[in-house]
């Protein structure tokens, strides 16, 4: 159920990207993205009032209580870095060669966190072998859509920021699974994540000196096409990522950029013939690397409670580049 929350968030977004596609302009980007996360903020802290009377499992104890507390602030830090630098890197590299290479070294991204940081087993070789195969693809594609746009020295400082920004999606797939298991409400979850976020959007938006006016999109449709590619999809992702093994979860996202120029297509776009084989290729590649990561049924029963003196749950330290993953 988890996979299918996460490709459903995909394909959400994927349709959304599609349609945007040559209407939005850089600034309107960011008022979008803008007015999707305070959205999110806005509705979801709403639905945190309405349901505060019920109980949770993050409330169990004090103990999970401080570690969700320290979870979801750490997730409101990083997903602010990660948007940010995304969109940093948009002033030296082109949009789709950003989120291409974002997602599309996901999955190896996570593969070192779980080396460096030590979260978790080692990635096994197959692991590994996916991980950079799912890049080598998802890169190739996000090339190919580009023409090879983007080449020069200031391209280095451009895909390092994309670099930081995939490292950072993958940290999230990491933290959402730990608060998962410790019972957060992806409600909870969602309505504290995005303060930075927006914020931070807003400030970008502000730098820059652009009218709201020059956004592409007229602004009556700002706030419901914001919830239709921001509140919507990243809720239904978040859900999926709190139940979903890291891995599998980044493997599944590498397949939006491919499906985005699908979406593109279908709204009116031009067809490549070799963008439409690697975005084959790429979701072919991301289905049988995802199917192999999933736990046998034998591995699936919950993993004992965590003690105090960890900040990621037991079975989030299993879930990355394990035995599983091969």
């Amino acid at each position: 159920m988890a996979e299918v929350l996460i490709s459903l968030s995909v394909l959400l977004q994927a349709g959304c990207f599609g349609y945007l596609s040559g209407r939005l302009t850089p600034s309107g980007s960011l008022l979008l993205s803008c007015a999707g996360f305070a959205l999110s903020a806005l509705v979801f802290n709403g639905l945190r009032l309405v349901r505060r009377g019920r109980a949770s499992g993050a409330r169990a104890n004090p103990a999970d209580r401080r570690r969700v507390r320290r979870l979801l602030w750490l997730m409101n830090a990083v997903t602010a870095l990660t948007f940010l630098s995304f969109y940093v890197a948009l002033a030296w590299i082109p949009a789709t060669l950003a989120s291409g290479v974002e997602t599309a070294i996901g999955p190896l991204a996570l593969a070192v966190l779980a080396v460096v940081l030590g979260v978790g087993d080692r990635p096994t070789p197959r692991a590994w072998g996916w991980a950079v195969a799912l890049a080598a693809v998802g890169g190739a594609l996000a090339w190919r859509l580009t023409g090879g746009d983007g080449v020069g020295r200031s391209a280095v400082a451009g895909l390092a920021l994309v670099a930081v920004a995939g490292a950072g999606a993958s940290g999230l797939a990491l933290v959402s699974k730990a608060l998962g298991e410790l019972g957060a409400d992806p409600v909870t979850v969602t309505a504290h994540r995005f303060h930075l976020t927006y914020l931070g959007a807003g400030a970008l938006f502000l730098v820059q000196g652009a009218s709201p006016h020059d956004s592409g999109v007229a602004l009556a449709l700002l706030p419901p096409v914001g919830a239709a590619a921001v509140t919507v999809p990243l809720f239904v992702l978040q859900v999926g990522l709190q139940r979903a093994r890291p891995m599998v979860a980044m493997t599944i996202l590498t397949t939006l950029p491919g499906l985005t120029y699908l979406s593109e297509a279908l709204w009116g776009g031009g067809v490549d013939a070799a963008g439409l084989a690697l975005t084959a290729l790429l979701v072919l590649l991301a289905v049988v690397s995802a199917a192999a990561g999933r736990p046998r049924a034998q591995h699936a029963a919950r993993p004992p409670k965590p003690t105090d003196t960890t900040l990621f749950p037991a079975s989030v330290a299993s879930s990355v580049g394990s035995k599983d993953d091969s």
